[in-house]
């Protein structure tokens, strides 16, 4: 990755807003755990750096920073797989040869002094290109100090540099000499001051500061305590709670079930002052591991638990019905319209009808049409007979 977890902390400190937790958390990671670049971080559990004090938001934004981290380098990877193997291996091909050679003929003979330009430039692009290469190794080879010419002052500044860093050296192997035989002697005069050393250390001094391997290996153990991080964030807040969101969500919850301020103080500052989960959307990284390790009161964490389903839920259904919105509004448009179409049809075949019904004549009346069917019976079947 090349970045420093120095830096990455930063970033992530300032993005969050602590930016005076920058200093305790590089001495934890950085100066305590040897951690110094960002990719040792992957190893290392969440569990265990909760348990070094790291704010819970914190590791989470480490985490979801080397994941995105990790995507991008995939997609570049890809990428550059595509447009530096795949490409160039399918543009040397056949088909690509051909297709290529096609187009540079319609070219030329489309337009010659265009297609002679952009020769010329695609020639003098891959000379400069060889060059390059031709110049860039023989710069692998060589040091940028050694092709350079210093001007006399700055070239007997350089010596003097170099010499006075000999003299150091041979200074301080002469000191652990000296340090180490008189350990060695403590005889009578061990405790006496050599003559001509101003302010040099006693014999006494020099096996204190003259430890063993082991010793010197873990002194540096204790020098960040295990709660630095813990600490320094209780110290910045001053026992004041910050208004964000948690603290109105859980004051709100606290009203709800009876308890005043003073009881849900703790909670506020478990959640808001030492772990950095400002925002309500952060609750969802609490864990039940996380609820027992801090000995929240149970009926607060159900209650927080309800509160967050419902407010998840109540995100989903608001989701849902933005996606579906569009889709109602297509639908109900057709069906509307189709509607329309179809009233409007039926009043027109309603108004042709009434104008055909005006155009006919009008029909006989009910006397006249009886007296035709009378008419038509007897001349089929004749007079008919009375009964008596």
């Amino acid at each position: 990755m090349g970045l420093k977890t120095a830096e990455l902390l930063r970033n992530l400190c300032t993005t969050l807003g602590h930016e005076d937790a920058i200093v305790v958390c590089c001495k934890k990671l950085v100066a305590e755990h040897w951690l110094e670049d960002a990719d040792d971080l992957r190893n290392i559990p969440r569990e265990r750096l909760e348990s070094w004090g790291v704010p819970l938001k914190l590791i989470c934004e480490i985490f979801e920073y080397l994941e995105e981290h990790d995507a991008k380098s995939a997609l570049s990877g890809w990428s550059s797989w595509v447009n530096y193997t795949l490409r160039p291996a399918l543009s040397r091909s056949a088909p690509a040869v051909a297709i290529n050679y096609f187009k540079s003929s319609v070219h030329r003979h489309n337009d010659p002094e265009d297609w002679a330009v952009r020769k010329l430039q695609s020639a003098w692009r891959c000379r400069v290109a060889k060059r390059q290469v031709q110049q860039d190794k023989v710069l692998e080879l060589l040091d940028r100090r050694d092709c350079k010419l210093l001007s006399p002052e700055k070239a007997e500044k350089v010596r003097e540099e170099r010499a006075k860093e000999k003299l150091r050296r041979v200074v301080r192997r002469w000191r652990a000499r000296r340090a180490t035989r008189l350990a060695q002697a403590g005889g009578p005069n061990a405790g006496s001051t050599l003559p001509g050393n101003r302010g040099s250390k006693t014999s006494h001094d020099i096996k204190a500061t003259a430890q063993d391997p082991v010793t010197q290996l873990t002194a540096s153990l204790g020098a960040v305590g295990p709660n630095l991080i813990f600490d320094h964030c209780v110290q910045v807040s001053q026992g004041k709670i910050k208004e964000c969101e948690t603290s109105e969500f859980v004051r709100k919850i606290g009203d709800e079930l009876a308890r005043e301020s003073p009881e849900m103080a703790p909670v506020i500052h478990r959640l808001v002052t030492i772990n950095w989960l400002e925002e309500i959307d952060d609750l969802e990284l609490v864990q039940d591991r996380h609820w027992t390790e801090w000995q929240i009161p149970e009926r607060v964490v159900l209650k927080i638990k309800s509160k967050l389903l419902e407010r998840t839920e109540g995100q989903v259904s608001e989701w849902i019905g933005r996606a579906c919105n569009p889709f109602a509004a297509l639908w109900g448009g057709s069906s509307s319209a189709s509607s329309n179409d179809q009233s409007r049809a039926a009043g027109g075949r309603r108004n042709v009808e009434v104008e055909d019904a005006e155009r006919r004549p009008a029909p006989a009346g009910p006397s006249a049409a009886a007296a035709k069917r009378a008419a038509q019976a007897k001349a089929a079947f004749g007079a008919p007979k009375s009964r008596r």
